[in-house]
C-alpha cells in the first residue's frame, strides 16, 4: 500500500512525519495487506471558537479489527463582523423620540447572528453600553436636540466573533 502527500501529523503512515510528493510504502501494509474502502464524512457548525481535539475511530467489526487515528488540533477562528446604524425616524424632530438599530452581521464564511455587546457614542458622548441579540441593540433617544448627531456604534465582539464598528449622522430638526 502506497501513500502521498501532506504528512506534518503521521496521516501517511511512513513514520517518517515528512510531507511526500511521490508514493511511499505505508509501514506495516505489506504484500498481500487487504485495503478495506471506506470513507466518513463529518460536518458541524456547532465547534466555538478555540482549538479542539479531533479523533477518528473506527471500532472494527468481524473481519477488521478497530482503529483510531491521531489527535488532531483543529482551530476554529472568531468570525468577522460588520455594523451599520439605522435611525427612525430618518429625520428625527427635536424633542422627540429617535430609534437607533445597530445590527451586527457575520461576513463570510462565519454564519450566524452575533451577540455581545456594543458601545454607542453621540459625538463625544457615550450613551451607553447595549446588549446585542440575534446579531441588534436598540437603543431609545429621548428628547432628541436639535442639530447634528453624530453617532458611533463599536461593537465589542464576543466568544465567537471580532468586533467592528460604524458611523453616521442625523440631524434633528
Amino acid at each position: 500500500v502506497k501513500c502521498w502527500g501532506d504528512n506534518g501529523n503521521g496521516e501517511l503512515g511512513d513514520d517518517s512525519g515528512t510531507n511526500q510528493d511521490t508514493p511511499v510504502d505505508v509501514v506495516g501494509m505489506g504484500p498481500g495487506a487487504a485495503l478495506v474502502p471506506g470513507r466518513t464524512i463529518f460536518s458541524t457548525a456547532a465547534l466555538p471558537a478555540g482549538t479542539h481535539a479531533i479523533r477518528a475511530r473506527y471500532d472494527g467489526d468481524a473481519n477488521n479489527a478497530g482503529s483510531a487515528s491521531g489527535l488532531l488540533a483543529h482551530v476554529v477562528f472568531k468570525g468577522d463582523t460588520t455594523s451599520r446604524i439605522k435611525v427612525r425616524p430618518k429625520k428625527p424632530k427635536t424633542g422627540k423620540v429617535a430609534r437607533v438599530t445597530v445590527v451586527i452581521a457575520a461576513v463570510a464564511p462565519a454564519v450566524g447572528r452575533p451577540d455581545g455587546k456594543v458601545v454607542v457614542k453621540d459625538g463625544r458622548k457615550k450613551l451607553g453600553k447595549f446588549k446585542v441579540k440575534n446579531g441588534k441593540a436598540g437603543i431609545k433617544l429621548r428628547d432628541v436636540k436639535v442639530g447634528k448627531h453624530k453617532i458611533k456604534a463599536t461593537y465589542l465582539g464576543g466568544a465567537n466573533w471580532k468586533g467592528s464598528s460604524a458611523k453616521m449622522t442625523f440631524t434633528a430638526q
